[in-house]
């Protein structure tokens, strides 16, 4: 459960303006390879890395038994804000405390929550997201907490199992003209229900190892908290129909703690594309003023170099614009485009946009043989491509 802060982008599109649409993704595309190529040769490294070091993980860890089968019986479709109304209700937060729906839906659902600062950090605005998302049995069948993770990540017991632990101390830099706040995340796989859920707390007063703080919210409430039953998308009857005081659901997938909105993609991005493509992958996320950028590589992938742009909102490239190599269709409520080239930079390009989100992924292959990439014989499918693509969502800090 990697995560990095990131600074939100001002963007705004008009169409009234009496002037051609530029193809703002051949810019971007242009615009990106060179980093992606630079960054190539140490990626492929890190990459073969990441395997050796997984399996050696794998093989050295046993799974933990698992919990006893929580007694869902009586449960009903929950919502956003009954994840909300559940971290309000277990965190002992005032009846007011705003909460806002981030995202919701059968696949998943995410909420932000405003908290009181801490004790000596006046000026904090610290926060908690909380998401509950659908994973593939394969994912549960092999997820671990901390299985080949680097840095600060331990298992906390709950009795409902094992919670991985991840956190970063509050950066702040002598001059103090930027800090970054730490934040930690628990995550929680239930067997039952096949679901991930997870929690990231940020505020200043997270400066070491959560574990030894004293913390407004500790490791072990939020860790019983990821951990409940109900944090799901089915709960009770009770929470189901709880109304809360300051709640809203954003029109545009965000969420603003204190003002300000930072956006990162939902999840880890290397276990998200790494169970897509079925290959060890090493993802680098970065901003660049539009949007989340992904860069990846993976030794099964070779020669081949991914790249995947997440915004919000539309895109005025999103479209073929009559070129005989490309198709678009329709998969889930969602627009797909697959265009492909046969060009110098030898790939192709598939997109796909809903009503909140456009996701761009450019696939660079100096073998590639050219034509459709649903006739060729490639590492993956443009299936797999698809399925990436939809689970890549936009969330805030």
């Amino acid at each position: 459960m990697s995560t990095e802060e990131l600074r939100r982008r001002v963007h705004a599109a008009t169409d009234t303006i009496d002037v051609p649409v530029p193809d703002t993704h051949d810019l971007l595309v242009r615009g990106r390879a060179a980093r992606r190529q630079e960054r190539r040769g140490r990626l492929v490294l890190a990459a073969v890395a990441v395997v050796v070091i997984g399996v050696a993980v794998a093989l050295a860890v046993q799974r933990a038994t698992q919990p006893p089968v929580a007694d869902r019986s009586g449960y009903v479709e929950g919502s956003a804000q009954s994840l909300a109304a559940l971290v309000i209700q277990r965190l002992d937060l005032p009846s007011d405390t705003r909460a806002v729906g981030i995202t919701q839906g059968a696949a998943r659902t995410s909420i932000g929550v405003d908290l009181p600062a801490e004790e000596g950090h006046p000026d904090d605005v610290p926060s908690l997201d909380a998401s509950v998302r659908w994973v593939p049995k394969s994912f549960v069948a092999d997820w671990t907490p901390c299985a080949g993770d680097q840095g600060r990540c331990t298992a906390v017991d709950t009795d409902r199992g094992e919670v991985e632990l991840t956190w970063a101390p509050t950066d702040a830099p002598a001059n103090d003209d930027f800090v970054v706040s730490g934040y930690l995340t628990v995550a929680y796989v239930d067997v039952d229900t096949q679901t991930l859920r997870d929690l990231t707390y940020r505020s200043m007063a997270i400066v070491g190892d959560p574990r030894d703080l004293e913390l407004a919210q500790s490791v072990e409430e939020l860790a019983g908290l990821v951990a409940d039953e109900r944090l799901d998308f089915e709960t009770t009857p009770e929470l189901a129909a709880a109304e809360l005081e300051s709640w809203t659901f954003s029109q545009d997938g965000t969420y603003t703690p204190g003002g300000e909105l930072d956006l990162t993609v939902a999840g880890d991005p290397t276990k998200i594309v790494t169970r897509h493509l079925d290959a060890s992958a090493e993802v680098e996320e970065s901003f660049d003023g539009l949007g989340v950028e992904l860069d990846v590589s993976a030794a099964d992938l070779e020669p081949a170099v991914v790249s995947v742009y997440v915004e919000q909102g539309g895109a005025a490239g999103a479209r073929c614009g009559g070129d005989p190599t490309c198709e678009t269709w329709r998969v889930d409520g969602a627009t797909v485009g697959l265009a492909w080239d046969d060009g110098p930079q030898a790939g192709f390009r598939l997109w796909l946009q809903d009503t909140d989100e456009y996701h761009d992924l450019i696939w660079e292959d100096p073998t590639y043989p050219g034509g459709d990439p649903r006739q060729v014989a490639l590492p993956v499918t443009v299936d797999q491509l698809v399925a990436l693509l939809q689970d890549l969502d936009l969330r805030s800090r």
